[in-house]
């Protein structure tokens, strides 16, 4: 049986927080629709980018939004990681993905659309009825299992190619980089911090939010068995 569906006291926060997660689900639905249109009626190499990119854009811009959120105690949970996940995608989305258009026409790029809208699709839902009455088992249990085959999906079929793929033309063009001397004193290389991220950071990040994620999974569905 699922548990018992509690209604809750809605006021303006509820109406927005739900307002937000509507709009995010539409977006990613259409990034997912339009990606999938792409990727299967069209034999240029960046129809995907081409179709799908512009949405996909909006919708993670306006995803910093759940930071801020975060910060101003609308919702709850770490303002930190709720940072570092919107700062992992936009990176490669904008800095890389957008900057480099040789990449359009890759095959890890209609992988990293497909991973980031049904993971988006399976959580925003479950946010959205959250503001106003307990979720059922059967959204819970998506919310909190569609990660699992998606999230590595991302990560290792989309991200980590586009980073590797994208290293030789960040070098060659110095991509976002600021080379000595110039008045700030002050040198970065971009090419230098993808790559790190690409051998330390993004795999030292993958273990420890799959590990918190996989985690919570845990803690959610154990309590959801309690209340049945």
């Amino acid at each position: 049986m699922s548990p018992k569906s509690t209604e809750k006291k809605v006021g303006g926060k509820e109406i927005y927080l739900a307002a937000y997660n509507v709009a995010q689900l539409a977006g990613w639905a259409s990034a997912a629709y339009l990606t999938i249109h792409g990727a299967t009626h069209s034999s240029r190499g960046d129809a995907v980018y081409s179709s799908a990119g512009r949405v996909v854009r909006l919708c993670q811009c306006a995803a910093i939004l759940e930071t801020v959120h975060t910060a101003v105690g609308l919702t709850r949970g770490s303002v930190v990681l709720s940072f570092l996940q919107w700062f992992g995608r936009s990176n490669v989305l904008f800095l890389i993905l957008q900057s480099i258009p040789e990449l359009w026409s890759h095959w890890a790029v209609p992988v990293l659309f497909t991973a980031w809208s049904l993971a988006d699709i399976a959580r925003y839902p479950w946010y959205a009825w959250a503001q106003f009455r307990t979720p059922p088992h059967w959204l819970t249990w998506l919310r909190y299992s569609a990660f699992i085959p998606l999230y590595p999906l991302g990560i290792l079929g989309g991200e980590m190619p586009l980073i590797w793929t994208g290293l030789p033309y960040m070098r060659q063009r110095k991509l976002h980089s600021t080379e000595m001397p110039n008045s700030m004193n002050f040198a970065f290389s971009y090419p230098i911090f993808a790559q790190a991220g690409l051998f330390v950071l993004l795999p030292l990040a993958f273990v420890q939010l799959y590990t918190y994620m996989l985690k919570q999974r845990s803690k959610r569905l154990a309590k959801e068995r309690k209340t049945s």
